[in-house]
């Protein structure tokens, strides 16, 4: 059996807040899951999130809105939790940069 090398959720050494930055943590065929940091970036303006896998998203630190196509807007605070289902169009329209989001984020397929 492969060690992983452990890593701390909160550890944002290193990290130039200017990009998003992505760190995969587990992945198998229809699941992965992942650490997102945001400070400041959103969605790009035009066009809307609509992947074929779930999503759930928990936000550990700052503060984010996640709004839907349909006019539904998700105001989220550190420990709160979102299940996006698969083809629920949705995009990331504000992250706090201070502090900057930590989120921890699991996609899976049916």
């Amino acid at each position: 059996m492969q060690m992983q090398q452990m890593i701390n959720i909160f550890d944002l050494e290193g990290w130039n807040r200017q990009m998003e930055l992505f760190t995969p943590l587990f992945e198998q065929p229809a699941f992965r899951f992942e650490r997102i940091l945001t400070a400041g970036q959103t969605s790009p303006a035009s066009g809307w999130y609509d992947q074929d896998e779930n999503e759930m998203v928990i936000l550990l630190q700052g503060n984010a809105t996640i709004e839907f196509d349909d006019d539904v807007k998700s105001e989220l605070k550190a420990g709160d939790m979102l299940i996006i289902e698969k083809f629920r169009k949705h995009k990331v329209s504000y992250t706090s940069s201070e502090p900057p989001c930590i989120w921890l984020v699991a996609f899976w397929r049916d």
